[in-house]
């Protein structure tokens, strides 16, 4: 049994907000899971080796690493979910896990019980790591990740820090699956911000020469349990090991659930060019009244911009919609069950001013489609409105693009 793929299966999906939450309680050295703080110091020891960060060099030891963070009465972590930062007149950038590193007033051989009864004791804050997570490298934007650190920047000179200092005191942490997409957007990121430190890892290496910096947090997590086994690391509780186990499991196979991997066993994760070829081989996927919808929109959307796409047929997205030459994606009529689907419009990949997105919010509004904003696309609902008015969405997002 693996949790992960069993939650991952009420949609086909776990979404990277849960993932992202899940890798902030285990980099949590305070939560109950009982790695202290093995997973953020092997972290922290990679963006160390990576860089030479002048802030993080006297956190290191005669060896070289950063040990012994927590518990430790001269450093106190706190670890965030989905922290806010703002360019005034902007819109809010959510970065994924912040980490706040404090460093106490009372140093050195002071007791726990008198840091917590020194009132005169202040916490100084030390360095600040942002972690920005993907689990699919089409869901990279260099845009996305660029707004996201001048925002931080933005925030952080209201504490009268210089941008200098700010510089010593932050860190980025980039993870990602391995893939072109994501290794540009973080170098683009690097490109704009000289001399940040920062590291980019992958969830797991492809083995390839070229395969991102570092190591991965799949070989991380087992190591850690390769060390406990051994009795390198301090016992961890039987469910902690469960959940390590079925996590890793969860990452090798690329985040998916129990259907994904069934149907992609079954289906070998076929591609038709031509929809006909879909619709012949794979009749039994939709209700006869669905397969009406999707074929008046795959003949109307074709003759229309037959100059302007193209288009690509598979069992669950059950059409594609890209810009000439497959360049890029922009819209797809998703399969969520017989007799329903879900559209992605997937708007990042033309980085649309927040004003447009606020005419595209209103246009769903006013044609009663409810949707859900994911970090690069709409997901619109399945709902009666949407069976009448799929390629009207379409001809309206490709206005305003």
């Amino acid at each position: 049994m693996n949790i992960f793929k069993i939650l991952a299966s009420g949609d086909g999906k776990i979404r990277e907000p849960s993932i992202s939450a899940f890798l902030a309680y285990l980099l949590d050295p305070k939560k109950d899971h009982g790695l202290g703080d093995s997973l953020i110091l092997r972290i922290l020891n990679q963006l160390v080796s990576n860089n030479e960060a002048s802030k993080l060099a006297d956190l290191k030891n005669i060896t070289g690493y950063i040990q012994n963070l927590y518990p430790n009465p001269k450093y106190d972590i706190e670890v965030f979910l989905e922290q806010a930062f703002v360019i005034e007149g902007k819109s809010k950038q959510i970065v994924d896990i912040v980490i706040l590193l404090f460093e106490n007033s009372l140093a050195g051989k002071e007791s726990y019980v008198k840091l917590k009864l020194e009132k005169s004791n202040e916490k100084k804050l030390k360095h600040i790591f942002l972690i920005e997570n993907k689990i699919k490298d089409n869901s990279s934007s260099e845009e996305q990740l660029k707004s996201q650190f001048k925002a931080a920047l933005s925030t952080l000179s209201e504490l009268n820090l210089t941008n200098e200092n700010i510089k010593n005191i932050i860190s980025f942490i980039y993870i990602s699956p391995q893939g072109d997409n994501s290794k540009n957007a973080y170098g683009k990121l690097i490109e704009s911000q000289a001399g940040i430190s920062s590291i980019h890892l992958a969830w797991q290496q492809d083995g390839t020469e070229d395969s991102i910096e570092g190591i991965s947090i799949l070989s991380m997590i087992k190591e850690i349990l390769k060390d406990e086994s051994i009795g390198n690391h301090d016992a961890i509780n039987e469910q902690t090991k469960f959940l390590l186990k079925s996590f890793a499991n969860f990452v090798e196979n690329d985040f998916q659930s129990e259907i994904e991997e069934e149907f992609e066993g079954k289906s070998q994760k076929l591609i038709y060019n031509r929809f006909e070829e879909l619709l012949n081989n794979h009749k039994e996927i939709f209700s006869l009244e669905i397969w009406d919808i999707v074929k008046q929109f795959q003949s109307e959307v074709s003759e229309k911009y037959s100059d302007q796409i193209d288009m690509r047929y598979t069992p669950n997205h059950i059409i594609s919609v890209f810009t000439r030459n497959f360049e890029k994606k922009m819209f797809s009529i998703t399969r969520r069950s017989k007799n329903t689907f879900v559209v992605q419009i997937i708007y990042k990949n033309f980085q649309l001013s927040d004003e447009k997105r606020k005419e595209l919010e209103k246009y769903l509004s006013l044609n009663n489609l409810s949707y859900r904003v994911e970090e690069r696309l709409y997901e619109i609902q399945p709902s009666e409105s949407l069976k009448q008015n799929v390629s009207k969405v379409f001809d309206y997002f490709i206005s305003i693009i």
